[in-house]
C-alpha cells in the first residue's frame, strides 16, 4: 500500500460536498420567500417538492453516463464539460422568470451535477493516492 500524497488535495471534493448541501440545504426556504414568490408566485407543497428534488434526480440519473464520459474523453474534459452544463443550469435557474425555467434550470443543474461529482472524487484520488487503495 502506498501512501497518499498531497491529502490536503482531497479538499477539493469537500467543498464540492459542501456547495451542494448547501444547495439542498437553503432552497426549501428560499422558494417560501417573499422575494421568490413575488417573482416566480406561489405554488403547492407537491410542486415545491418536486422543484426541490429535481437537481438530485437528475444527477442520479446523469451520474451513470459519468463514467463512460470520462472514459471517452479523459477524467479532467469530462469534469469540464459537466461544470459547464452546471454552470449553464445555475444561470438559467438565476435569471428564470418563471417557474417552469427554474425547474429547467435546476435539472440543467443536475445533470452537470451527476457528471462532475463522483469523477471530481476519482480524479483526486487517482492523481494523489496511487497505490493507497
Amino acid at each position: 500500500m502506498g501512501q497518499c500524497q498531497n491529502v490536503d488535495s482531497m479538499a477539493c471534493p469537500c467543498r464540492s460536498d459542501r456547495l451542494d448541501s448547501t444547495d439542498i440545504g437553503i432552497i426549501g426556504p428560499v422558494t417560501v420567500m417573499e422575494s421568490f414568490t413575488a417573482r416566480l408566485g406561489n405554488f403547492s407543497s407537491t410542486v415545491h417538492g418536486i422543484t426541490v428534488s429535481c437537481i438530485l434526480l437528475s444527477a442520479s440519473v446523469s451520474s451513470f453516463l459519468a463514467g463512460k464520459l470520462a472514459d471517452t474523453l479523459g477524467r479532467t474534459r469530462a469534469l469540464a464539460v459537466g461544470a459547464i452544463v452546471f454552470a449553464f443550469g445555475a444561470a438559467l435557474e438565476a435569471g428564470a422568470v418563471n417557474l417552469p425555467m427554474f425547474a429547467v434550470g435546476r435539472v440543467i443543474e443536475g445533470m452537470g451535477e451527476g457528471l462532475f461529482f463522483g469523477t471530481t472524487r476519482v480524479l483526486v484520488i487517482h492523481k494523489y493516492c496511487k497505490g493507497h487503495f
